[in-house]
């Protein structure tokens, strides 16, 4: 765990790189992305294992919650909204 612990910030930090270089280039000023939805069966109030998007889990490995965003913007930290 001691190795992750290490790891992380400099993973969050490329991918913070990463998005700030593409949104440079396409001319956009923020980032959205969405951890994805929880689908429930028809007519059954029984949902679906959830699956997060793999983009999002790409930044945040541990969030496993549906209908959260991430939002990035060039120069500032990424914003979590975390709907329960």
């Amino acid at each position: 765990m001691d190795d992750l612990d290490h790891l992380y910030p400099a993973h969050f930090a490329e991918l913070q790189h990463r998005a700030e270089r593409a949104m440079s280039l396409c001319g956009v000023d923020a980032l959205l992305i969405g951890s994805g939805t929880q689908i429930y069966h028809f007519l059954d109030d029984l949902p679906q294992p959830f699956r997060p998007n793999p983009l999002f889990r790409q930044w945040l490995p541990e969030v496993d919650a549906p209908d959260c965003w991430l939002a990035i913007r060039p120069g500032s930290k990424p914003t979590l909204v975390y709907c329960q």
